[in-house]
């Protein structure tokens, strides 16, 4: 790779579009490195503390969990270069992989030394801000920056704002943020009906919902799974089926994401028939689309299917995880099955094994 890229700057256009794009390939192959390679090139060129170049290095150690590497990239920047686009870089990198305090901290240095947040710093920071539950820093820059710079009504950052509150338990908050954006899209309309699922609200999600389609919103896989789990769970199977037949309207029928939550709704709610034949158009099963059918025959006193599931499971090579035990092991309890011909010692071998 080194000689390469050697060979490569002894030709025209200059140098530091060349290394510009060596580094462009290997953020898109997540190439680190061969990137470390083209970071060194770009030391010795001096080009390292460009913002334009140290934007992309960032951007590289990012991908690869590499927060100090992206933060040494950043400290190498003169204070008074950095700019929106390289502090975005590094606020995303903590955002993303943590510390997320730190991705906190940054927005407000960035602000502290002038600079505007944009659309995209926003979103970093606030989810920052859901994954630390931190409730008053994400009102902070809420209240003390994106409504006095009217970032609020934007619905990238709308739909942060709502996501930030609704893990924070402050579901009200959430819809008055909703509320303030304009110009919503799909994206904002999930976000309010996942506050309102993930809360146990589900009456309200499904009016988003309604709402959504009113307005003439296509839903997406994330909209039908989202609210198909909300219906699993609030044993709302009527409105369970409506949203069923509108995604099959939709076209949503060959959708995996889609067919396992009803696979979990139809289970959940005793139409294992229904959820069997779901479960069997899989076209790419998971273990989360095993467990779901398996526990579902385990709930409902089918022990035997329960356990003819399992070994199907392992039959065709999916690895059983503590889900899958828990749900074999209320089979055979459920079942009455006490002799060691029906795999209930294997099975709780296999379990013991699971937890090393």
């Amino acid at each position: 790779m080194l000689s390469s890229i050697n060979k490569n700057l002894t030709r025209t256009p200059t140098r530091a579009s060349i290394l510009s794009s060596l580094l462009n390939s290997c953020i898109a192959r997540s190439a680190t490195d061969p990137g470390k390679q083209v970071h060194a090139q770009l030391i010795l060129s001096g080009l390292s503390r460009n913002p334009f170049s140290a934007t992309k290095l960032i951007t590289l150690y990012s991908a690869s969990h590499s927060t100090s590497n992206a933060r040494a990239v950043f400290d190498g920047i003169p204070n008074r270069d950095r700019n929106v686009f390289v502090y975005n870089a590094m606020i995303r990198a903590y955002a993303w992989h943590g510390p997320h305090e730190h991705a906190i901290s940054l927005f407000q240095t960035m602000v502290e030394n002038g600079l505007e947040p944009d659309n995209f710093t926003y979103p970093f920071a606030l989810k920052a801000c859901s994954a630390l539950s931190a409730l008053k820093d994400g009102k902070g820059i809420h209240h003390e920056r994106a409504v006095m710079s009217c970032w609020d009504s934007d619905p990238f950052v709308g739909a942060a704002l709502v996501d930030m509150y609704s893990k924070c338990g402050s579901v009200d908050s959430a819809r008055d943020a909703f509320d303030r954006v304009t110009d919503r899209d799909v994206v904002v309309w999930n976000s309010m009906i996942a506050a309102y699922a993930h809360n146990g609200l589900p009456t309200e999600a499904f009016e988003i919902l309604r709402e959504m389609s009113t307005r003439g919103f296509r839903p997406t896989v994330a909209t039908l799974v989202t609210t198909i789990a909300t219906a699993a769970d609030a044993a709302m199977l009527p409105q369970g089926r409506e949203i069923h037949g509108h995604g099959v309207r939709m076209g949503f029928v060959s959708q995996d994401k889609v067919n396992t939550a009803l696979v979990d709704m139809y289970a959940k709610s005793g139409r294992l028939g229904v959820a069997r034949t779901v479960f069997e158009r899989l076209k790419e099963r998971r273990n989360v689309s095993w467990n779901a059918i398996i526990t579902g025959y385990a709930m409902h006193g089918n022990a035997e299917e329960a356990l003819n599931l399992f070994d199907r499971m392992r039959s065709e090579r999916f690895e059983p995880d503590h889900i899958t035990y828990v749900g074999v092991l209320a089979a055979c309890s459920r079942g009455g099955f006490t002799n060691p011909t029906n795999n209930i010692s294997e099975v709780r071998w296999s379990w013991n094994l699971a937890l090393k």
